[in-house]
């Protein structure tokens, strides 16, 4: 057989042959079925064992029908062998050839120092990345697996479609959580070339509060306590300018979910059912000293939801002029024709009146008294002169 010689081939399209259409990874001891496709032994017997097909072709199988492929074996080796050989490479162009400086004694011993710390560098955050693609794809899969269990299992047609978005919300959480990840690492990776230095690269969680409708990433740190989770609230809050006004650790609790359980546990929190959130899940308080790292829920991408009552100063009352009345300022009034009263003062206008039809009364009116027939008559939801 006559070779061509060298040729430049893009490996990404020999990669993507190479992953188990079960797990979407790697094949790890791959093994053909008679109908010709290849997939994880761990993968097709599971498969076998529950369906009795082929997860392609729908063709029937048993254990009898799969045969080690050693082929994919080998060239799955060699892939990786060339690319730990091009990284050698790479590295080895950015410091150059030794034999050119020779010429100075002490060159190798740094250049080498150099090399290492770059190899070192690289193989972190390759493992690091790699681990987190690994977790993502089985967050993947194990949701697939729920959603396809729990259709065929009900025989409700508005109960599937319940299941349906359930499932589709869930994939969308893993996703968005994937994606912020990939951004924290790409940050990380940028401190570390603009400094020369390992950047410690942090678990990514998902801090929830069902009651403030707000979800952000938290990277998480070894030595992290429950407790530091009441910081990074607070920290949060304070970078929005929209501080914490009422936040007792003492009060709240949280609790470790799954992406494809994150709406239930909303809706439950915001209903307040905590009993029935603790008989599926742990539930602990937030101002305990456990090590978070200790109780093995921890991964890349975890979600804890808070759960409890948080009062921020976007949510606190609006104050009505007749609150902390000040005689020398002028005051804009309104007509509500809904509820058939003059002289609302501008808050309520927005706050106790929002909806209304509102027209323009006195405009620039500087009271001699706290004012305000939204209070008066009995309207006002602000704070005012009767409920200091």
């Amino acid at each position: 057989m006559q070779h061509q010689g060298d040729f430049m081939i893009n490996a990404d399209l020999i990669l993507k042959q190479l992953q188990c259409p079960v797990c979407i990874n790697e094949f790890n001891n791959p093994f053909l079925t008679k109908c010709g496709h290849c997939f994880c032994y761990n993968c097709i017997e599971e498969v076998i064992n529950r369906y009795h097909k082929c997860p392609l072709c729908n063709i029937e199988l048993n254990k009898a029908d799969l045969f080690k492929n050693n082929q994919i074996h080998q060239i799955k080796q060699i892939i990786d062998d060339q690319k730990k050989q091009q990284l050698s490479n790479k590295v080895n162009n950015v410091f150059g050839d030794q034999n050119t400086n020779s010429f100075l004694p002490d060159y190798k011993m740094i250049s080498d120092i150099f090399k290492n710390a770059v190899q070192q560098m690289y193989n972190l955050y390759e493992s690091k990345y790699i681990d987190a693609i690994d977790e993502y794809k089985a967050r993947q899969q194990e949701l697939r697996i729920d959603y396809q269990q729990k259709v065929e299992a009900e025989i409700n047609d508005q109960m599937k479609e319940q299941i349906t978005n359930n499932y589709k919300e869930a994939a969308k959480q893993i996703e968005n959580s994937f994606q912020q990840l990939k951004d924290y690492y790409a940050e990380c990776v940028y401190k570390t070339l603009h400094q020369f230095k390992c950047e410690q690269i942090d678990i990514l969680i998902q801090i929830v509060l069902p009651k403030q409708n707000i979800q952000f990433p938290w990277p998480f740190k070894v030595n992290n306590r429950i407790s530091s989770i009441a910081e990074v609230i607070h920290q949060y809050f304070d970078k929005k300018n929209d501080p914490i006004q009422n936040f007792d650790p003492h009060k709240l609790k949280i609790v470790f979910c799954k992406p494809q359980d994150l709406y239930k546990i909303n809706q439950q929190v915001v209903k307040n059912d905590i009993d029935v959130i603790s008989q599926q899940y742990q539930i602990y308080p937030m101002n305990s000293e456990i090590f978070l790292a200790s109780l093995g829920q921890v991964k890349q991408g975890s979600i804890i939801v808070v759960i409890g009552d948080i009062s921020l100063k976007s949510q606190q009352p609006k104050e009505c002029i007749t609150y902390k009345f000040n005689k020398d300022r002028l005051v804009d009034y309104f007509s509500c024709q809904q509820c058939n009263i003059h002289w609302v003062c501008s808050v309520c206008k927005d706050f106790c009146h929002q909806g209304h039809q509102l027209i323009v009364y006195r405009q620039q009116v500087k009271p001699d008294w706290a004012c305000c027939y939204c209070v008066s008559k009995g309207f006002c939801k602000a704070l005012n002169k009767n409920n200091q």
